[in-house]
């Protein structure tokens, strides 16, 4: 059976940080933009503003934090989260998200 995520990414009914462009390329979705540490370690997002769940309600970096800290912890996961290195993800001010 296909991975449910990406049943979610065709329908558009959920969306990630970035996407792949058509030439292979990072691009925004939800982060309208990101910087990247000299050394790759450290990650930051910028999260679009305007951004609404179907009940009307915000996106935040914190619900982020909180979804990717979900993801990490979670042992039934398929996604690739749990096994990417990342040691810690907080918000750094409004907007930003850090990994």
């Amino acid at each position: 059976m296909a991975d449910t995520s990406y049943h979610f990414r065709r329908l558009r009914v959920a969306e990630t940080l970035v996407t792949i462009d058509p030439d292979g390329k990072l691009a925004p979705e939800l982060a309208k933009s990101w910087s990247v540490s000299d050394d790759g370690l450290n990650w930051s997002f910028v999260i679009r503003e305007g951004v609404r769940f179907h009940d009307g309600s915000a996106l935040t970096p914190e619900l982020v934090r909180d979804a990717i800290e979900v993801m990490r912890k979670s042992r039934n996961n398929t996604e690739m989260v749990p096994q990417l290195p990342i040691s810690s993800v907080s918000v750094a001010v409004s907007q930003w998200l850090s990994l």
